[in-house]
């Protein structure tokens, strides 16, 4: 099979999927570093779909198998898994242990048999399996030959503010799905319901609920914003814009007075021109 062409499905997956880590990340000059976090992104949204779309546990369970022989002897049973051999050999030393990928189908695991989201700690745990994890495949790609643990800082900050991102913006999403991701305890605090989240309750005290856990966004993004000049010039422009316009879908949130059930909010392409502005400025 020709390597190029999966890189090229790769990309039309990112493309469409996320315009945001597209606008961000297609940016770099490296084409070798640009393939490698196109192929990391298939992986992730191949198994995030086998969650949302096919709800197969099976095909879970597949994916988790064939890591594992990837592992072993290096089978590559499809094109994932043939850009991941192409990416190892590229940027991954021979002491990774790949417990990123495992992090990820240890979430999606989580989303297929769901449970209540009890409390703050359990929303973290659940955006590192999920998100940091990705930060964690993708750091030696964005600063290879660089061995510093900030990097692994900025992955799990930067993954914990994304996710909770993705938490309030999709709140109206997962109900869809029969998964609430708003802590128990939060909702408990300041008063939401189950009931108050089926009718649509935009109240003060949705508002609140929306708040607190966004200031816990906001909060992961500052501390990833400290180590983030680890990362080399070229990469590091892109990483922050990411970083940015995925913050940015909270103001858009607020712009939209708190509409999350019936709208999917995202940052319009004015805007995201107007952060890719601000960011090269300020570099």
């Amino acid at each position: 099979m020709n390597i190029k062409n999966d890189y090229k499905k790769a990309e039309k997956v990112i493309k469409k999927h996320s315009k945001s880590f597209y606008a961000a990340f297609s940016t770099i000059s490296n084409l070798d570093q640009r393939n490698a976090i196109y192929g990391i992104y298939a992986f992730c949204r191949y198994a995030d779909d086998i969650v949302d779309e096919s709800k197969d546990i099976t095909k879970l369970e597949e994916l988790k198998n064939q890591l594992d022989l990837f592992i072993q002897n290096k089978e590559t049973p499809n094109y994932i898994f043939r850009l991941l051999k192409d990416i190892s050999c590229k940027y991954y030393d021979e002491n990774f242990n790949y417990e990123p990928y495992y992090d990820m189908i240890e979430g999606q695991y989580f989303d297929l048999d769901f449970k209540e989201i009890k409390d703050l700690n359990q929303s973290i745990w659940y955006s590192t399996k999920v998100a940091s994890s990705v930060g964690y495949m993708l750091m030696d790609i964005l600063a290879p030959n660089i061995r510093d643990d900030r990097k692994g800082f900025v992955a799990y900050h930067l993954g914990i503010g994304m996710q909770i991102t993705n938490i309030l913006r999709d709140i109206g999403e997962d109900l869809k799905r029969n998964r609430v991701y708003l802590p128990k305890e939060l909702m408990d605090k300041y008063h939401v319901t189950m009931d108050d989240l089926i009718h649509k309750n935009i109240n003060d005290n949705f508002i609140n609920l929306f708040e607190a856990l966004a200031k816990v966004a906001f909060e992961h993004y500052e501390k990833a914003l400290l180590s983030i000049d680890v990362y080399p010039k070229e990469t590091r422009i892109p990483l922050k814009l990411s970083l940015y316009i995925y913050r940015e879908i909270i103001n858009e949130c607020r712009n939209n007075q708190y509409q999350v059930f019936q709208k999917r909010n995202k940052v319009s392409k004015k805007r995201k021109l107007e952060i890719i502005r601000e960011v090269l400025e300020r570099e």
